[in-house]
C-alpha cells in the first residue's frame, strides 16, 4: 500500500512539476515586435539555401533571388523569380516558405511566378506574430511586392496560411487580386478546422516546449514523415517523394525563424488548443467569403486534416464565383499528383484571358 501511494505521489509530483514548467515558460514568453533578423552566414542558412538550390535545380527551375523590406519593422522578404509569361504570385504554408510548392510551379509552362516566402519562412526575416497587427502586415507585404515588381493587378496560387493571406488581401485590396487558386483547405477559413497535433501550438508554455522539439526533425526522413503523420499524405507519396525536397524541407524546418513563426501563429490562430477552433480575430467569415468576387479554383484533397469534402463544397456555395475540383489525398495536393493538380491549376490561370494578373502599372 505504501509503495503504491508513494508512487500515486510521485506521479502527481512529476505532473505538478510539468505544470510549472509549463506555466514559467508561458509567463517568459511575452510577445516582442523585435524582427528575427537571418544571418546569411549562419550554418542553418547556408544550409537551407544550398538545399534550395538544389531542390530547384533537381526540377531544371532557375531562381533569382529578389529581397523585399515590408511593414513597420521592415522585415527582408525572399521573393523567388521563376519563369516568364504572365505573372502570378504564390504563397505558400507552413511558416511561409514558398519553395515547397516549386515542383508544381516547374509542371507549368508559359507563367512567371514569383515565389514569397513570408515572413519566419524560407529565408526571410521573422517576427513574433502575436506582437503585430498580422492583416496590416500581409497588406503592406503585398503592397510591396505588387509595387517592386510593377503590377497593377495579378492572380494568386496559394496554400494554407498563404491560402488565408490571398483571400485577405483580396478582401482589402480587391482590385489588384484578378482571380485565386487555392491548393487544399485554406487556412483559419469559415467551415474548416484546426488540426489537433497544430492546435497544440496554440496553447502557450506548451508549445514553446514543443517547437524546440518535435518541430526539429532529426533527419530528412522524419521531416517528410510528417507530411504522413500530420498533413493527411499517404506513406505512398511520402516514398516517392525526392532527396531533393526531403533535403529542403529539412533545412526550411532548422532556420531560426521556423518553430516560433509556427508557434506564435498558432498561438495567436487557434483558440484553447483548437478546441474552439479559429481566434475570431483572424478568421475569414461566411460574410468575408461572401465578398471575393473574383474567379476561385478549390482544389480539395481527400483526407485535408483542415477540412473534409463537405467544408469545401461550403465554401464554394459562398464565394460568388467559385469552382470547386476534389483532387489529391494530402493537404499539400500537388505533392501527391503534380501532373493532374497542374493540369487543372493551368487551364484555370489560362482561362483568366486576357490574363489581367500579368498587368503593369502604366508609367
Amino acid at each position: 500500500m505504501r509503495a503504491v501511494r508513494w508512487t500515486g505521489g510521485g506521479v502527481l509530483g512529476l505532473l505538478g512539476l510539468g505544470a510549472l514548467v509549463v506555466g514559467g515558460a508561458a509567463l517568459l514568453d511575452r510577445p516582442s515586435s523585435r524582427p528575427i533578423r537571418l544571418d546569411r552566414s549562419a550554418p542553418e542558412v547556408v544550409a537551407f539555401l544550398d538545399a534550395e538550390r538544389r531542390w530547384f535545380a533537381s526540377l531544371g527551375l532557375a531562381a533569382t533571388e529578389h529581397v523585399v523590406e515590408a511593414g513597420d519593422a521592415q522585415l527582408r522578404i525572399r521573393v523567388l523569380e521563376v519563369g516568364t509569361g504572365p505573372t502570378v504570385v504564390v504563397l505558400g504554408g507552413g511558416a511561409g516558405e514558398a519553395g515547397h510548392v516549386a515542383s508544381l510551379v516547374a509542371e507549368l509552362e508559359g507563367f512567371r511566378f514569383l515565389l514569397v516566402n513570408l515572413p519566419g519562412g524560407g529565408g526571410s526575416d521573422g517576427i513574433d506574430l502575436r506582437a503585430i497587427d498580422n492583416r496590416r502586415l500581409v497588406r503592406d507585404l503585398l503592397d510591396a511586392v505588387y509595387d517592386r515588381f510593377e503590377l497593377a493587378s495579378a492572380p494568386i496560387v496559394a496554400t494554407s496560411r498563404g491560402g488565408h493571406h490571398a483571400w485577405w488581401y483580396a478582401l482589402d485590396r480587391p482590385q489588384r487580386v484578378t482571380a485565386s487558386v487555392q491548393l487544399g483547405a485554406p487556412g483559419f477559413v469559415e467551415f474548416t478546422r484546426v488540426p489537433a497535433p497544430l492546435g497544440q501550438l496554440g496553447v502557450p508554455g506548451i508549445n514553446r516546449l514543443l517547437a524546440s522539439t518535435l518541430l526539429v526533425p532529426r533527419s530528412p526522413d522524419r521531416a517528410v514523415a510528417g507530411l504522413r503523420d500530420v498533413f493527411g499524405h499517404p506513406s505512398a507519396t511520402v516514398r516517392t517523394l525526392p532527396e531533393e525536397f526531403a533535403q529542403y524541407w529539412y533545412a526550411a524546418q532548422h532556420l531560426p525563424t521556423f518553430g516560433p513563426t509556427l508557434r506564435t501563429g498558432q498561438e495567436l490562430t487557434v483558440r484553447l488548443g483548437g478546441l474552439r477552433g479559429w481566434d475570431p480575430d483572424v478568421l475569414i467569415t461566411t460574410d468575408e467569403l461572401s465578398g471575393i468576387d473574383h474567379p476561385v479554383l478549390l482544389i480539395w484533397p481527400s483526407n485535408d486534416p483542415f477540412g473534409d469534402l463537405a467544408a469545401g463544397r461550403r465554401i464554394a456555395g459562398v464565394l460568388p464565383d467559385a469552382r470547386l475540383i476534389e483532387a489529391g489525398i494530402g493537404h499539400g495536393p500537388w505533392l501527391d499528383d503534380p501532373d493532374g493538380i497542374a493540369t487543372h491549376v493551368g487551364s484555370f490561370l489560362r482561362a483568366q484571358a486576357p490574363l489581367s494578373g500579368s498587368s503593369h502599372r502604366s508609367s
